[in-house]
Parts: structure tokens; C-alpha cells; sequence
């Protein structure tokens, strides 16, 4: 079975499997061996990840589970990567990463140029990677998936990912169609959603029912091309999800503090993830 099967189920419950044939079929391998050549061309390649969502008052609890994991495995690989988010998210990795492996940025920014450069001068990324992360409008607004406005409520990070650095590689992870990501199938997710779509593109795009899930795609198929091990295990990610849950993070679709994603319990994650450690390269 492929990594792009596993972090698709159910996918048409919410609609996304109309999306389904716009996309290469090896879409979530092919993101890895642009990050994995990386490994070959340069020492310790920078990454930033972005994530987190803002859902009636607290962040979700999708998204940054499916980061911290990737940041691991990177670290672990030889990549260089730091967690960028707002300050209504930041302390859901407070005390699980690196402080300096964390930038938090204000919600409200007057000057996305000057902001875009403060960031790379800080660390520029040859990869920026965004998981759930809720990107702008053709409007220039924000929305979660009930169209409600949460501008006020997210700092316009999605600016990195329209004017990255030069020769850089952007990948966006998500679920519902107004990711960062989602601009690459905007018009289709016009035809087919009912969302305001996201415009902002990246260069690969991972779909996945539940963005954590593809986030755990990536990771999965960065093991098979390193041989290194780098897919958490459901003990892990329970265990973070519980840290976050402790520190404000609601189930996206519930909008309640519990171990659940997108509605999805925590015996979805087991068997995800066990599905994800059958894949290999042969069946990709």
C-alpha cells in the first residue's frame, strides 16, 4: 500500500477525494526526495516548519503534533529546522523543543516585507514546510472551516511562502483546502469545496484526510529513503497530543480539549501509523 493511501482515508467525508486526481499519484513521496536531496547537495540544510490553527479561541490540536514529529525526524537526519508560529500556538511547544529551535511571531504584523526580511535574516530556510496552517484568501483574509473570519487571530506567516527565499523548496500540508498549499488546486477546490480557498501555492502539496496524518506521510517516507528511523510511534504521539491538550488545544472539529483530531480518536492514530509502517518503496 502507498504512504498517499494510508493518509487518505476517509478522505470523503470532508470532500477532499474530489481533489484526489489533480495530484500526482506519489505526491507525499515525491516532497520527500526534494527534502532528502537536499542532504546530498549541502551540510545541514536549514528547514522551517510552520503550523497551528486557530479554532474558537484555542489552537487545534491538528497540525502541531504532525510538526513536532517532522522537526524530530529532521534533526535526526542532519537537517537543520526551526518551528515558527504565533503567539496563541507557541505554548504548545514550550518545553518540547529547543527555545531557540522556536520563533514566535505576533499576530499582527503592519509590514509583511519587513517582517519576511527580519525572518530570513534570522534563519534562512532552503525548505519551508507548513502543516495546517491556515493561509490567506483571495481576499486577504483568514478562515477556518466554517468561514469565520480569524484574521485578528493568525500572523500572516503564509507571507514566507509567497516570497521565499530564492531556490528554496516549499511544501504545504492540509486537509480542508484553506491551507498554505492549497493555492497550487485552487480552482478546483472552488469547483468542489465549500471553502474560500487558500491561494497561496507551494511547490509540492501533501493532501491528507487529517494534516497530522500527512505530516506522518512525509516522515514515513523520509525513513524509507534514509533508512533511518524517523516515524513516531502512537505511544509518542498520544503523549503529545496530551501535552498540548494540557496546555489549550482543542479537537478542531469538537472544539473541546480532548484527545481527539479532526474528530478522530486516538485508535485512528494507532492504526494509521501502523498502516504507514507496512509501506515500503516497493509498493510506493
Amino acid at each position: 500500500m502507498r504512504v498517499e493511501e494510508v493518509i487518505l482515508r476517509n478522505a470523503h467525508v470532508r470532500g477532499i477525494d474530489k481533489l484526489i486526481p489533480f495530484l500526482p499519484v506519489d505526491f507525499c513521496l515525491e516532497a520527500a526526495k526534494a527534502v532528502f536531496r537536499l542532504l546530498e547537495e549541502k551540510e545541514n540544510p536549514k528547514i522551517l516548519i510552520t503550523t497551528g490553527f486557530y479554532v474558537g479561541g484555542a489552537p487545534e490540536t491538528d497540525g502541531p503534533p504532525g510538526a513536532y514529529f517532522l522537526y524530530k525526524a529532521l534533526k535526526r537526519l542532519g537537517f537543520l529546522p526551526k518551528i515558527i508560529t504565533d503567539t496563541i500556538c507557541a505554548p504548545l511547544f514550550e518545553g518540547a523543543i529547543l527555545n531557540e529551535d522556536l520563533i514566535t511571531v505576533p499576530e499582527e504584523v503592519e509590514d509583511e516585507g519587513l517582517f519576511r526580511n527580519q525572518i530570513f535574516e534570522i534563519f534562512l530556510p532552503d525548505v519551508l514546510m507548513a502543516v495546517e496552517r491556515c493561509g490567506r484568501t483571495g481576499e486577504g483574509a483568514y478562515q477556518d472551516m466554517r468561514g469565520n473570519d480569524i484574521s485578528a487571530f493568525t500572523a500572516p506567516i503564509d507571507a514566507l511562502f509567497i516570497e521565499p527565499p530564492p531556490g528554496s523548496i516549499t511544501i504545504g500540508i492540509g486537509d480542508g483546502g484553506n491551507e498554505i498549499g492549497m493555492g497550487k488546486l485552487m480552482d478546483e477546490i472552488s469547483r468542489h469545496l465549500e471553502v474560500s480557498p487558500c491561494i497561496v501555492q507551494t511547490d509540492y502539496l501533501i493532501l491528507a484526510t487529517v494534516s497530522n496524518w500527512g505530516a506522518c506521510g512525509l516522515s514515513r517516507c523520509l525513513e524509507m529513503l534514509s533508512g533511518r528511523s524517523c516515524l513516531p510511534n502512537s505511544e509518542e504521539v498520544e503523549d503529545f497530543i496530551a501535552h498540548i491538550v494540557s496546555r489549550g488545544a482543542v479537537d478542531g472539529i469538537s472544539r473541546l480539549r480532548e484527545h481527539r483530531v479532526d474528530g478522530y480518536d486516538l485508535a485512528w492514530i494507532r492504526e494509521i501509523l501502523e498502516a504507514l509502517s507496512g509501506c515500503t518503496l516497493e509498493t510506493l
